[in-house]
């Protein structure tokens, strides 16, 4: 459930994002961006939050985990732990994260290509 709101809260991000700059969008296309390029602006953007709050998350969890272990050293055998994120769940979370937030940024994309460079310099 807790994927689902995330993903709800990154598709409207995005959505905001595409309707908040929607003049900027339609002038590229008119000094001479074509569509496929400018569809790729919400894409683009949502993959780099990804991957930037994936790597911060990573690296909170390892703050987290190093304190936590070393809290509770003394009561644990040698090589056990409390926490412990392994190479393949972060790679996993990553390549997820990463894909939903594509998946996300389509239907921004979508709505970028149907934007008509003259309504939106009619609405100045």
């Amino acid at each position: 459930m807790a994927v689902l709101g995330c993903f709800a809260s990154l598709v409207s991000n995005v959505l905001a994002n595409v309707n908040r700059k929607s003049r900027y969008l339609g002038i590229s296309s008119l000094i001479g961006f074509s569509t496929e390029t400018i569809i790729w602006y919400p894409i683009v953007q949502s993959m780099a939050t990804s991957v930037l709050g994936t790597v911060m998350a990573v690296f909170l969890y390892k703050i987290a985990q190093k304190m936590i272990n070393g809290l509770f050293s003394e009561y644990l055998s040698a090589g056990e732990y409390v926490c412990r994120l392994s190479l393949y769940h972060m790679l996993t979370g990553f390549i997820l994260t990463l894909g939903l937030a594509m998946l996300a940024s389509a239907y921004g994309a979508f709505r970028v290509s149907r934007i008509e460079p003259s309504e939106v310099i009619r609405e100045v």
